[in-house]
């Protein structure tokens, strides 16, 4: 199964830990790391006064996952706080139902993918490559500093296909204190074309330098996540949040149905599940799109 396989090559301390697979029974079981605070987007939701400093460690840590994946040349296409757990004080990248070994992968445009945290060029092209990652970062971003809503809230997916096709994107710097980090953020993660975008590493490097945090030195064997989870390997790819997944080339307005089956649950019976809520968002345009 190409989750399994993937994810059995990764050891970091920003992706949850693959220990094995149970393969004796139907449908076949993935026995992986329990991050004890569940879903990021849920834990967001439940901690709405959490400080912005834990908040600007969270976005490091997934910066530093994606970064690791990057340089396992795998493509995680699924980027967003549905898909990132959170326990022991880590962010861990989950759910590689959609993902590729690779520096770029071209899918069918009618497959269903997750519009809101998608890059420009993907939602024209169903292209993706690992620019498109470093955008869905800066999405998992603006979804950390609004405690996990959904991106674009109040807005169709039709509106937010012309929002982002039109040059424009989320205002990280309406809820993040730190105006100079919220302005690099955006000039890095939301530039148009990927070509101008910044590579995870640059993101990580500006990242560090400008908030003093440091990517802690990994020592094998030394988890504190130590423990299991039991979650059923998909057969295809799958969302923890289906209400997100639309084809890339919408052509009428279908009100973010539910299409996709959610199947992961922990051992302690509770699901991870998404956020509420819906403060406003201001949107900005791309820099290139102020210039004109």
């Amino acid at each position: 199964m190409r989750e399994d396989r993937l994810m059995r090559n990764l050891d970091h301390p920003n992706i949850v830990k693959l220990y094995g697979v149970a393969a004796g029974q139907e449908p076949l079981m993935l026995v992986m790391e329990l991050a004890t605070d569940g879903a990021l987007d849920s834990y967001l939701g439940k901690n709405e006064l959490l400080p912005q400093g834990k908040r600007m460690e969270m976005i490091c840590q997934a910066a530093w996952g994606i970064e690791y994946l990057h340089g396992k040349n795998c493509l995680h296409r699924d980027i967003a706080a549905r898909n990132c757990l959170y326990g022991g004080g880590n962010v861990k990248i989950t759910d590689f139902g959609l993902s590729r070994l690779g520096e770029t992968y071209q899918m069918n445009p009618k497959n269903k993918v997750p519009i809101r945290w998608l890059a420009p060029e993907t939602l024209k092209s169903a292209g993706y490559s690992r620019k498109t990652d470093v955008w869905s970062w800066g999405v998992l971003v603006w979804e950390i500093f609004n405690n996990g809503i959904e991106p674009y809230p109040g807005m169709t997916t039709i509106e937010v296909l012309r929002f982002v096709k039109g040059g424009k994107h989320l205002d990280i710097g309406e809820k993040m204190d730190n105006k100079t980090v919220a302005e690099m953020i955006e000039k890095k993660s939301f530039e148009f074309g990927p070509d101008e975008r910044a590579t995870m590493t640059q993101i990580v490097k500006e990242l560090e330098n400008m908030t003093g945090l440091k990517q802690p030195e990994r020592n094998k064997g030394d988890d504190k996540g130590d423990k299991t989870a039991f979650t059923n390997a998909p057969s295809a790819p799958t969302a923890s949040d289906p209400s997100d997944y639309q084809p890339s080339a919408v052509g009428s307005d279908q009100g973010d149905k539910k299409t996709v089956s959610t199947v992961s649950s922990q051992y302690d019976g509770t699901p991870p599940v998404g956020g509420a809520g819906a403060p406003s968002c201001t949107a900005r345009k791309s820099k290139k799109e102020e210039e004109k």
